[in-house]
Formats: structure tokens, sequence, C-alpha cells
């Protein structure tokens, strides 16, 4: 089980990174590769991809899951996606995507967030082993079984990404800065 959550983990990593960089005249957003869709970092349009349905086209299953899992949220922003939906919200600088299947099961949380809001226990293990690079982006992915969080951060020398599940850290990219 916990190489299927793992396997997930890396595919969602690979569908929120671009599969090139440039760092040569990049700021820190674009290195921690922040936009407003996952799909605008390969150049595709919202409109293309998924759409934004109609409150009576939303699977009640899957809207009565979100409303009790976020009972303080009103200002979620749902999506058809291909297989399924997703509602995204932005509370406390914390971004949150919500994905569910077609039959309005919940699949898995995807939160964006700072280093600030990164779990203390996560971010301690982190800077234990790299207590010089700068931790630009968290994304956590949370599972049934419990969250992996991926850690996008740098040095003066050096881009990382590093996945942290089950209190193990592995580096899964790593590239020189130019």
């Amino acid at each position: 089980m916990k190489q299927l959550i793992l396997g997930i983990a890396i595919t969602i990593f690979y569908l929120i990174t671009p599969g090139t960089y440039s760092s040569a005249q990049s700021t820190e957003n674009e290195i921690a590769f922040i936009s407003n869709s996952h799909l605008q970092r390969y150049g595709l349009s919202d409109e293309e991809n998924f759409t934004e349905p109609y409150v009576n086209d939303i699977n009640i299953k899957a809207k009565r899951n979100f409303t009790k899992s976020f009972e303080n949220i009103t200002n979620e922003k749902w999506y058809r996606i291909s297989g399924g939906y997703f509602a995204s919200f932005k509370k406390n600088n914390i971004k949150t995507e919500v994905y569910y299947n077609n039959k309005g099961t919940w699949l898995y949380n995807l939160l964006i967030y700072p280093e600030d809001q990164l779990a203390t226990s996560v971010r301690d293990l982190v800077k234990s082993k790299y207590n010089d690079y700068t931790i630009l982006i968290a994304f956590e992915c949370q599972f049934f079984d419990g969250p992996v969080y991926i850690i996008k951060m740098k040095n003066s020398n050096t881009c990382k990404t590093v996945m942290v599940s089950d209190d193990e850290m592995q580096v899964i990219e790593e590239f020189a800065n130019t």
C-alpha cells in the first residue's frame, strides 16, 4: 500500500512540475512553479481541459463530502475534469484542491503553501539535513493513509525537490542554479 501511495505522490509531483528548467533568469515563484492552474504550466487553457460546471452538474456525493469536510468554506470553485471533479479554494495563504472521481468518491486533497505553513515536524526533518536551503513552496498530498509532502527548495548553488512520507525523506529532483 505504501508503494501505491508513493507512486501516486510522484505522479502528482510530475503533474505539478514542468518538464524542463531554466533558472538563469527565473524568479523564486517561477522556480517554485506557482500558478493558478496546473494546466497553465503546460500552456493549456482552462477551457480546453476542465470546465466550471453548473451547481446541479456536480456529483451530489462529492458536494456533500466537501461540505462535511470543509464546513466553513463557501467560496470554493468547482471544476469538471477528465475522470471526475475538483473543488478549489484559498484560505489563510493555503491553496487547497479537493479531488473526487466521477462517482463522487473522495480521492485526495492537494494543499499548496509557503514554508511558514509547513508542519513543524516536516520542516525540522528537512532543515536538519538541508539547513542552508530556503524552502520555496510545499505541496501536501493528503491520502487515506496519511500525507506525502513534496518540498521545493534552493540554496546559492542548487535547487532540490524532496519527498517526505512516514518521516522518511528522499531527493526526487536536483539541478544546479546557473
